[in-house]
């Protein structure tokens, strides 16, 4: 007769269901334990791209050149995040601008885009068109070239503890004044001219950050033909810099001037008619020229937006129809009615010619660079009185000539393909 089995699980029954109730529990823990760490690294990686974001739009603001690499730690209320900067060469003058950042568990987002340098090389020609100034990538002096013949080196900056370097200028050959940007120190240089090319060093200008302006750092320079007054275009603020006439002195200085309806992009080139009453704005970033009025009467509020003590500034962005690209130099005969300026590919012309009855009407013109003057990517641009040459200098040691009553032609003085 077979015995009857208790009723009942056995030790052994009990501890198998205790052990599946543990892996099962353990399984769907680990199952959420995982999707709330996914959501929580989810979230960070949303904000380190905001972070990420945000860090590079402030970089891209300012020129390659002075954008430092580093590493960082950002404070309240992102403690725990982590960001680190890098420039790499790429090719030529451009460099692979990098952000990273990195959440408290560790979700990294990485920003990267390809920037160009963007130093600024001025030029200017004496009335008759036969003397040139310009300046040249790394070089401290001013170059001085005749038409015919080769370049010669000019005044040169004084060195410090930084190398110096030639950017924008200001001041024809035998005005008897010269002013030298140097971005390298961002300062100013004024020159007397005693002789026919014997430069004496006067004073520098050197501006530090105001309560509202970070230091500025100049390219453009332009004066009017009796220097009573100097326009400096400042890439760091995004404004123009009036200087009185020399000597510099800091109690001279007034700015920075900027519009912000709409606003002023990257300035780069800046010129000044022969009355010293309208100022051109090659706005590189916004791919337009900007107009300032100095001086003058109330005007409409509507097409003007005063600029305090100073003038009028145009609300119009000055471009073509079919647009331009990123101008970089501009100039401007002495009756303004005449405005040119180059960009990547093109050089452009603006004719204001007058019409029966009052008022100007506006011409666009434009002729296409040569593929050689392109590759060299133009600077600064400057025009004879005669509205007649046109001389362009490059980032790559270069200088064109342009007369613009002959068609086609472009052709290198200095530097470039051989003639």
């Amino acid at each position: 007769m077979s015995r009857l089995r208790p009723k009942g699980l056995t030790l052994l029954e009990t501890l198998l269901a205790i052990l599946l109730v543990f892996l099962a529990t353990s399984l769907l823990l680990g199952v959420f334990g995982s999707g709330q760490d996914l959501a929580l690294r989810g979230r960070e990686y949303s904000v380190a791209t905001l972070l990420a974001g945000n860090r590079m739009e402030a970089l891209l603001a300012s020129p390659l050149d002075e954008v430092e690499p580093g590493k960082g730690e950002y404070a309240e209320p992102y403690q725990g995040y982590s960001w680190e900067v890098e420039v790499r060469d790429f090719e030529g003058d451009l460099k692979i601008l990098e952000v990273s950042v990195l959440s408290p568990r560790r979700a990294r987002c990485v920003l990267n885009t390809l920037r160009r340098t963007s130093e600024f090389f001025g030029i200017s020609c004496d009335p008759w068109a036969g003397r040139v100034l310009f300046c040249a990538p790394g070089d401290p002096a001013v170059r001085i070239l005749q038409d015919v013949g080769g370049a010669a080196p000019g005044p040169i900056l004084p060195s410090g503890s930084s190398p110096s370097r030639a950017g924008g200028l200001a001041g024809a050959p035998g005005a008897g004044f010269l002013w030298v940007a140097d971005p390298a120190r961002r300062s100013v240089l004024y020159f007397r001219q005693a002789g026919t090319e014997d430069f004496q060093e006067g004073e520098s200008l050197s501006l530090g950050p105001g309560a509202e302006a970070a230091r500025p750092r100049f390219a453009g320079l332009a004066t009017d033909p009796m220097a009573n007054q100097l326009l400096l275009s400042d890439r760091a603020n995004r404004a123009l810099w009036i200087l009185a006439e020399p000597p510099l002195g800091a109690e001279r200085v007034r700015g920075p001037f900027s519009p912000s309806d709409p606003p002023l992009g990257t300035p780069a080139g800046v010129a000044v008619d022969g009355s010293g009453s309208v100022v051109w704005v090659a706005d590189s970033e916004h791919g337009c020229l900007r107009q300032l009025l100095l001086g003058g009467g109330p005007r409409s509020g509507k097409d003007y937006e005063p600029e305090p003590g100073v003038g009028w500034w145009s609300r119009e962005c000055f471009r073509p129809e079919e647009g331009m690209g990123s101008p970089q130099g501009v100039a401007v005969n002495p009756w303004s009615s005449a405005v040119l300026c180059v960009d990547e590919s093109n050089l452009h012309l603006l004719d204001f010619v007058p019409v029966p009855g009052g008022g100007f009407a506006r011409i666009w013109s434009r002729r296409p660079l040569p593929g050689d003057l392109v590759r060299a990517r133009p600077s600064g641009i400057c025009l004879d009185p005669y509205r007649n040459v046109v001389y362009v200098n490059t980032c790559s040691d270069q200088v064109w000539k342009c007369t613009l009553s002959a068609a086609g032609s472009f052709e290198p003085i200095h530097g470039g393909p051989p003639r």
